[in-house]
């Protein structure tokens, strides 16, 4: 239901994919560093979708690979392919956007 939902607004949305860090103690740590807050909440949603939580990602670019895979327009953070999507984003009307 939540892949469907989403996929159903990906000719309006995409997601942003934050570099990921190991900090001293072992754990991953996102690095949300340019990215806007609905970007971030777009980054939270996509990865509680079961099938990018199955694909077990590890790095930023494998779940850039499982994200695409299901279709949805994505990028990694701080890179033009990301300028390029927000930058598209934005010039859609907002009136285009919320349907």
């Amino acid at each position: 239901m939540l892949l469907e939902a989403f996929i159903a607004n990906s000719d309006t949305g995409y997601v942003i994919v934050p570099r990921m860090k190991k900090n001293p103690s072992g754990f991953i740590v996102y690095d949300f560093t340019g990215m806007t807050p609905d970007e971030v909440e777009a980054w939270k949603l996509v990865i509680t979708i079961p099938q990018v939580l199955r694909a077990h990602p590890l790095t930023s670019e494998e779940y850039l690979s499982a994200i695409q895979n299901l279709g949805i327009r994505s990028a990694l953070a701080s890179t033009e392919a990301s300028h390029a999507v927000r930058a598209e984003y934005n010039a859609t009307p907002l009136s285009r956007r919320l349907k």
